[in-house]
């Protein structure tokens, strides 16, 4: 009876700064530098446990270049994975991916160093190993030619009787969107999961989305969700990554938090700081500015406080209150951010226009994150 085992992770997003600042000491910006820890936990509990291989389900970088200290840590990181004789399948998201056409992306350098058992996968590939098959498909615009693309991959390997592993980034049916999604239309064009009902398929590991979802049990179809905590949306999502181990036609998984950085909001509406545990976090507090006026609060002194217990940094904001239409609560519950953007359009753009600036406006807000 053949068995195997796997980590799964994905959207770590290197190259993206935020609410931190330089680490003298290696030369990373501190938010960099606890994603960069995240990822030590993820590779040090693969080695511990002597996986078979690595899953890095897309998004491995945020922006269009990456510097030559963030490429050298995460080589470190994957040499160590390596020596120890782990294979590596790094798929490419839709961040990883330059403007240009084809396959340029951020972490072609790797590719180009043709490390053996690292594995670069711009294009959907197939591969058979002894005990097990892979189906890797990276980030594919169109459903339309994602789907196209996996019945090929599959065909190749239809007589095979080893359990197959399905990666992928995108969206599948079902999820529940991001809080970066938004912009999506109200009814994504997602992946059916239908097109994993299929006995040979034991696991399909996803990569998109940031938060640690299961979307069915049989096959398991799931989200590992981003290894660290990047914005204050995330700061109640548990941050993890899926270990995974098949023995037969058995397939046992744990979900493995990692420490991800803290996030805490708070509301005040006096000089009080409440009574929580703020160290070595990223502290936003918001100001209720109907009881008092905002300039009246002594901000840098609930600053002072604050780092006084730990708190790492501290951003001070002012209450904001939305307004929303009767209508767009029943249709909604919310305003999203395509639905400002249309609104705008239709108030300020010329008539003749209002498509194209509000499609170009999503793309923009979309590529920036």
């Amino acid at each position: 009876m053949s068995s195997f085992s796997f980590d799964s992770t994905g959207d770590l997003h290197f190259g993206k700064h935020k609410y931190g600042k330089l680490n003298v000491r290696t030369g990373l910006d501190t938010s960099l530098l606890s994603t960069f820890n995240c990822f030590d936990e993820f590779v040090d509990h693969a080695i511990k446990n002597k996986v078979d291989f690595v899953l890095i389900n897309g998004d491995l970088a945020k922006r269009k270049d990456l510097s030559e200290l963030i490429r050298s840590e995460l080589l470190k990181r994957i040499k160590k994975l390596r020596d120890e004789g782990i294979d590596v399948y790094i798929l490419i998201g839709n961040h990883d991916l330059s403007s240009a056409k084809g396959t340029v992306h951020n972490i072609k350098s790797l590719k180009v160093l043709n490390i053996s058992g690292v594995n670069i996968i711009d294009t959907p590939t197939v591969i058979g190993k002894r005990k097990y098959n892979l189906i890797l498909m990276p980030f594919i615009e169109h459903t339309e030619d994602w789907i196209a693309e996996y019945k090929k991959l599959r065909k190749k390997i239809w007589g095979s009787k080893k359990k197959i592993v399905v990666a992928l980034h995108g969206n599948v049916h079902g999820i529940k969107h991001h809080y970066s999604e938004l912009l999506e239309n109200d009814e994504p064009d997602d992946i059916p999961s239908s097109i994993f009902d299929d006995d040979a398929i034991i696991y399909v590991a996803c990569g998109h989305q940031h938060e640690y979802q299961t979307l069915q049990e049989e096959p398991v179809i799931e989200y590992s969700g981003s290894l660290d905590r990047v914005t204050f949306e995330e700061r109640d999502s548990e941050k993890g990554f899926v270990y995974c181990r098949v023995k037969g036609n058995e397939l046992k998984r744990k979900f493995v938090k990692v420490n991800a950085r803290n996030f805490v909001q708070i509301n005040i509406d006096s000089k009080k700081i409440p009574d929580m545990n703020y160290k070595k976090a990223i502290v936003k507090v918001v100001l209720n500015t109907e009881k008092r006026e905002f300039d009246s609060y002594d901000k840098e002194d609930i600053q002072r406080q604050l780092k006084e217990r730990g708190a790492l940094f501290v951003i001070v904001k002012k209450k904001s209150i939305k307004q929303v239409s009767v209508k767009q609560r029943k249709l909604t519950g919310s305003v999203s951010f395509k639905s400002r953007i249309a609104k705008w359009c239709e108030d300020h753009a010329p008539k003749e226009l209002n498509d194209d600036v509000r499609k170009r406006a999503i793309e923009i807000i979309d590529q920036i994150g």
